[in-house]
C-alpha cells in the first residue's frame, strides 16, 4: 500500500467519513443504485473500493450477492462483520478481479481517480467486469 491514502484512510476516517447516520438517505441511495443497474435481489453486485460496506451491506441485507474489495484490511473486515453473507477482500482494486462474474458493479464515493494516469483508472473500472 503506497500513496497518500495509506495513511489517510484509517480507523478514524472510517468512523468520521464512512459511517452514515442518515439511514433514509442510504436506503434511497441503494434503491437508486439497484434501479440504475437494473438488478433485483439475487443479482451479483461488485462493490469496488467498498470501504466498510456503506452500500454493499444494505445490498446484502436485501438479498443481493455482494463481492467487495478495499485496500484497507480493517475496512474489509468491518464490511464482513456487518454482512456475513458478503464476499469481502482486502486487496488493491487496480489489480483485483472478482472471483465470479457480476451482474453490476459500483465504485461509490471517493475511490476513483487516484492514479495519475487516466488509462489506469479506467482499467480499474473494467476489472469489475473481467
Amino acid at each position: 500500500m503506497d500513496g497518500w491514502w495509506s495513511s489517510f484512510f484509517d480507523e478514524t476516517y472510517s468512523t468520521i467519513g464512512l459511517e452514515s447516520t442518515d439511514e433514509a438517505k442510504r436506503e434511497a441511495t441503494v434503491d437508486a443504485i439497484a434501479n440504475l443497474l437494473g438488478v433485483a435481489p439475487g443479482a451479483h453486485i461488485f462493490d469496488q473500493c467498498c470501504g466498510i460496506g456503506r452500500i454493499s451491506v444494505p445490498l446484502a441485507r436485501r438479498g443481493f450477492r455482494v463481492t467487495g474489495v478495499d485496500l484497507i484490511p480493517r475496512y474489509a473486515e468491518l464490511a464482513k462483520e456487518r454482512a456475513p453473507s458478503g464476499d469481502f477482500h482486502a486487496a488493491d482494486a487496480f489489480e483485483f478481479v472478482a472471483p465470479t462474474p457480476c451482474d453490476g458493479a459500483i465504485n461509490w464515493f471517493t475511490s476513483f481517480g487516484y492514479h495519475h494516469d487516466d488509462a489506469v483508472n479506467v482499467q480499474m473500472l473494467r476489472r469489475a467486469y473481467e
